[in-house]
């Protein structure tokens, strides 16, 4: 912290205060600090990122720092004709990445990170590289990490195959408390398994839950997953991903990408996005996301939320367009920038820039479940935004939330094909049975009971309708299921449009009238019985009309005889003989 008493502002304006004033300027050595200023009575006078210069009253106020979660504080105590300078603000905050100047970075964790990602060039064009690191904060000060931490991760492909060898090529610094994993591999979507539950000297393993997080590989760039450890295992809640180019060790110092990134995050999961976008207003970050597309990705997403520049939004997602093309992340960007009227609905595409950039057909979950969610919200209004009987779709109904990233249970290696599917074929997009369903529903919806232990998206989906039931009463429910229809089901249950009619399928199974199926059989077999008898009739009209009309003496007749169709049977010959 710096403090002096200066002769001018230095911002152009008069160097000395109006009479019987003070003038006050504040600043942070990165730019990233996020700084407020307080009366005596805890009233808000002014508010800024990286700096604030302004002329006040003598008097006693509070300065607010916060970077993070991390928050510090100073009186100030200002007299007439005072011109003060407070410019060395510095917040250190907690990071899952060893960054320069946040408070769990630790210089021999940092150079180990580095290493690890210092992997070549991929030998084929189109490659990506993945890097997992697994530290303690702590360092030297904590319990070492061993093959028990590691033995938590499993690495799954897109068919949710584990990786062969992924177990043995760890790289474990006992003493250092780090662990990292490096490999180079095909891009696309990839699966981090995470086993949870107590850890520690008696621990004999991973003994908790299961859950999965999405990863996603960009071809020529190298994505870095941060996860710190816990009592509990991985804290999936506070992990980070960074990015960088593949062939180029990652940089955790100040002045790059790493620091803003990290600030983003934090901005994200405190719901305060006004953290995230205080890079962009301090200039900083501004080609740090050039080298580091994520810190791009967790920008946009901050910019959204705060509904503001929309030029640097449209900036972004030109960069990103050029250095992660079909990333997934940046399809729900896309689809969030353009969510609103003047959109035309259904035509798989929005426009951005003048270019027709395309928001259908995800077929893996996003990293970011601010991504995720709303691609999902949007196949509510648009099917087909996520691509049916894919990961994308299918992980909707095993959401575990742990923090800002999309995560899962686990699930089957291949989706069953329930009898509710199978008999659906032929219904189109199932409107009718959900208006039917709904209609059966609302006159009896404690039938919904029997679904408490169905698999997950159906769950959900008779969840939400009782809870619906039972807030409007039976004086309302039935109004209230009339006006429902698979879109506003699909938006309330945060599940896509193909699962929720899948969902109504199952439910209608049981619920609608018993004589549903028969009626359909039935149907079926009167189509058959038509057809046969039309047949019939046909051959009996061709029979009458031979039969009253025959044909002159002497002309060929048009039925076969013995000596026409059935030739006489010649020797039989074997081969050999003679």
């Amino acid at each position: 912290m710096s403090s002096s008493d200066a002769s001018d502002g230095g911002d152009g304006r008069s160097p000395i205060p109006d009479a019987g004033r003070a003038r006050l300027t504040l600043g942070s050595a990165t730019g990233l600090v996020e700084l407020t200023l307080l009366a005596a009575d805890f009233t808000t006078i002014a508010r800024g990122t990286g700096t604030l210069s302004l002329d006040l009253d003598p008097g006693v106020y509070e300065v607010v720092a916060r970077a993070g979660p991390a928050t510090v504080r100073r009186l100030i105590r200002l007299a007439p004709g005072q011109v003060r300078e407070e410019t060395g603000f510095d917040v250190p905050f907690p990071a899952a990445a060893p960054v320069e100047g946040t408070s769990t970075t630790l210089a021999y964790q940092r150079d180990l990170v580095i290493e690890a990602t210092g992997l070549g060039p991929a030998p084929t064009a189109g490659e990506a590289g993945l890097v997992i690191v697994v530290r303690d904060p702590r360092g030297y000060d904590g319990p070492p990490v061993t093959r028990l931490d590691t033995d938590r991760l499993r690495l799954l492909d897109d068919h949710l195959q584990p990786r062969p060898g992924f177990v043995a090529q760890w790289k474990i610094s006992e003493r250092e408390a780090v662990a990292t994993w490096a490999g180079i591999v095909p891009p696309g979507g990839y699966v981090l398994r995470v086993e949870l539950g107590p850890s520690g000297p008696a621990s004999s393993g991973p003994t908790g839950d299961v859950v999965d997080q999405s990863i996603w590989l960009a071809p020529g760039w190298q994505t870095i997953v941060f996860l710190t450890r816990g009592s509990h295992g991985p804290r999936l809640a506070s992990a980070s991903i960074h990015m960088s180019r593949l062939g180029t060790a990652w940089n955790p110092n100040r002045g790059g990408s790493a620091e803003p990134l990290e600030l983003g995050l934090w901005g994200l999961r405190r719901d305060r996005p006004a953290l995230a976008v205080a890079p962009l207003t301090s200039g900083v970050a501004r080609d740090a996301t050039v080298e580091n597309p994520m810190l791009g990705i967790v920008l946009a997403h901050s910019l959204l939320l705060e509904q503001r520049d929309g030029a640097r939004l449209d900036e972004l997602l030109t960069d990103l367009d050029r250095q992660v093309p079909g990333h997934p992340d940046l399809i729900a960007l896309h689809a969030l920038a353009d969510d609103g009227p003047g959109v035309p609905p259904g035509n798989g595409s929005v426009q951005r820039g003048g270019r027709v950039v395309p928001v259908d057909g995800v077929t893996w979950p996003p990293m970011l479940l601010a991504s995720y969610l709303a691609l999902v919200g949007r196949d509510a209004a648009e099917p087909g935004t996520v691509s049916p009987d894919t990961v994308a779709e299918r992980a909707a109904a095993n959401i575990s939330v742990h923090g800002i990233w999309t995560a899962w249970r686990p699930l089957p290696l291949v989706e069953p094909a329930s009898p509710a599917r199978q008999s659906a074929e032929g219904e189109g997009e199932g409107g009718g049975t959900v208006a039917r369903v709904l209609a059966v529903l609302a006159q009896d919806p404690s039938r919904l009971s029997g679904f408490r232990r169905a698999d997950p998206a159906v769950q959900r989906v008779a969840s939400y309708l009782t809870a619906v039931a039972d807030l409007e009463g039976p004086d309302g429910r039935s109004d209230r299921f009339r006006e429902m229809n698979r879109s506003r089901i699909a938006l309330a249950t945060h599940l896509p449009s193909a699962v929720v009619e899948r969902a109504f399928r199952t439910i209608g199974a049981v619920v609608l009238p018993p004589t549903s199926p028969r009626t359909a059989n039935g149907r079926q077999i009167a189509w058959r019985l038509l057809l046969i008898a039309a047949a019939l009739l046909g051959l009996a009209l061709l029979g009458s009309a031979f039969i009253l009309n025959p044909p002159p003496a002497g002309s060929p007749s048009p039925w076969p005889t013995e000596r026409t169709s059935v030739p006489r049977p010649g020797p039989m010959r074997f081969r050999g003989s003679r």
